[in-house]
């Protein structure tokens, strides 16, 4: 019983610091879009709300399914953008909407990627398929912000 409580215990603690950095980098490529710079002072209060939020999105993931989780995020973050960004809720809803379609895409390749590694090696510590994940998931996020065409921003998002 002791070890199913730990397991319980270990996917809550993987889910809620994923849905962590998926928060943190789905603002980042938010403000990648539309060209901005963040605030120092708002990158510290994004650093903690985003960790409120991953609690409450885990809590929710786990009481109900993912996509209530996922529509939460989505709603919060935009709330979020909107609210540090001085901008239209229903342009932020749009904006995170497609960044969080992006941050997902980019995190389905990198289960794609960190799939076969953990497979020939037979992990077995989710602790490390997880930072293997997250290693190479930031790493195809900054590289998509790298692209050229990225890097010129889609010019439909600039008002």
């Amino acid at each position: 019983m002791n070890n199913k409580m730990n397991l319980e215990e270990i996917n809550i603690l993987i889910s809620c610091l994923e849905i962590y950095i998926i928060s943190i980098l789905t603002y980042y490529i938010a403000l990648k879009m539309i060209d901005l710079q963040e605030k120092t002072r708002n990158k510290v209060l994004l650093i903690i709300i985003c960790g409120i939020i991953a609690i409450i999105c885990a809590f929710i993931k786990f009481q109900t399914n993912s996509f209530y989780s996922m529509m939460f995020l989505a709603l919060i973050v935009s709330l979020i953008f909107s609210k540090f960004q001085k901008k239209d809720i229903t342009y932020s809803i749009m904006i995170i909407a497609l960044s969080l379609s992006i941050n997902y895409i980019l995190l389905f390749l990198s289960i794609l990627v960190t799939f076969l590694p953990n497979y020939i090696m037979k992990t077995q510590s989710e602790y490390i398929e997880f930072i293997s994940l997250m290693a190479f998931y930031v790493v195809f996020v900054y590289g998509f912000t790298k692209i050229k065409r990225f890097k010129k921003r889609i010019h439909i998002f600039k008002k």
